[in-house]
């Protein structure tokens, strides 16, 4: 246990390989159902189809909205009494470890459940639980095993050599293209060096003031033409290039500067309305981006999570990440995908190479550049 893994957990969701429990489990002194609960827990995550350690972090819960909450918790198990507990009601041996973790002052219990031996099921009822019946997790839920998939369980259920294969690039949205880890672009981004005045009045009285532009509307003009042209759109797409099916995706996306502005779908910059009457309308345009963001002290983090990515396919991660540098440089980024099946995520460098041109102009000069004359 790291603080490495530990921070991945932040942005996890809940899957065949990982559950997050809020409180502490009932055990010392609890009644036979609220102690079966523990043990469903523990039995579904060892029966559960993964290529990779499970866990079960007490202290943590699971949000949509990342980050998952930190609670910690102030009593632990003792791991002899809950081995002897578990295994002396199961067939075979349930083979888990419960350790501690300890993190900003607070403590999180964590049960490790290696990959084993299956099915593992009760010899007797127990609580909430039947015997000879096998316990599965799915994704975040437990199910009882059918059969068949019982029959499976003694096998490999993975084929030597079989994988998931991910890679993330740019890609062209227009052209629905990957292009590589590396791009080339160049912005221009004005500065404005006297005063920008604002929007003049009607010269006639029988012009309604709901067709003029509004007040401050050659100021929004100017954040909408900078917006146009110093802003650069980026899209990436992720493929599968194994022969698996991948399930689970975590994306994230560190942009290593704190010079960078970013925004996603719903916070660009539309153009300003010429009337009263369109700024109403605008205000109804709604906008939803697949991205999350958190800007730290010297980088950015992006997130963005789908469920399953089938073998030898290519996926475009819906919406736009638009990234602003006021100066030439290039903008150096990693990403990190993590999925099920794999203990060790994949993990690629990409650089963003910006030529910008800084045009200071007078209003006169910018007016007469952009606006039509009358």
């Amino acid at each position: 246990m790291n603080d490495e893994l530990f921070d991945r957990w932040l942005y996890e969701s809940e899957s065949d390989s990982l559950d997050f429990k809020r409180e502490q489990y009932k055990f010392i002194d609890a009644s036979d159902n609220e102690k079966s609960e523990l043990l469903k827990d523990v039995l579904t995550m060892a029966n559960s189809w993964r290529r990779i350690d499970g866990f079960i972090v007490i202290g943590i819960e699971d949000r949509p909205k990342k980050p998952n909450v930190l609670h910690g918790v102030t009593e632990h198990i003792d791991d002899a009494a809950l081995q002897q507990f578990i295994n002396s009601k199961v067939s075979g041996i349930c083979t888990f470890e419960y350790g501690t973790f300890t993190k900003d002052e607070k403590t999180y219990g964590i049960i490790r459940i290696p990959v084993q031996k299956r099915p593992i099921f009760l010899l007797r009822d127990y609580g909430k639980l039947k015997a000879n019946t096998v316990y599965v997790r799915r994704g975040s839920s437990t199910d009882e095993a059918k059969p068949d998939e019982i029959c499976q369980m003694g096998s490999n259920q993975y084929e030597e050599g079989s994988k998931a294969n991910v890679e993330i690039e740019f890609f062209n949205r227009s052209k629905g293209k990957m292009i590589g880890f590396e791009i080339d672009v160049e912005t221009m981004y004005f500065v404005i060096l006297d005063e920008i005045p604002n929007y003049p009045g009607r010269a006639y009285a029988f012009v309604s003031t709901l067709e003029m532009p509004p007040r401050n509307y050659y100021t929004e003009f100017v954040d909408y033409i900078n917006f146009k042209s110093s802003f650069i759109p980026v899209n990436f797409a992720i493929t599968n290039k194994g022969d698996r099916e991948a399930v689970n995706l975590r994306v994230e996306l560190v942009i290593f500067s704190n010079n960078v502005e970013i925004l996603l779908d719903g916070d660009e910059v539309d153009e300003p309305p010429t009337d009263y009457i369109s700024s109403i309308s605008t205000l109804h345009s709604l906008h939803h981006s697949s991205y999350s963001v958190e800007r730290q002290d010297d980088k950015w983090i992006i997130y963005n999570g789908f469920d399953r990515l089938h073998a030898k396919r290519t996926l475009d991660l819906a919406g736009t990440i638009y990234m602003q540098v006021k100066e030439s440089k290039t903008i150096k980024g990693r990403a990190t995908v993590f999925f099920d099946g794999e203990s060790v995520p994949h993990v690629q460098e990409f650089r963003i190479k910006v030529r910008c041109n800084l045009i200071e102009l007078n209003w006169d000069d910018f007016q007469e550049r952009f606006f039509k004359k009358t």
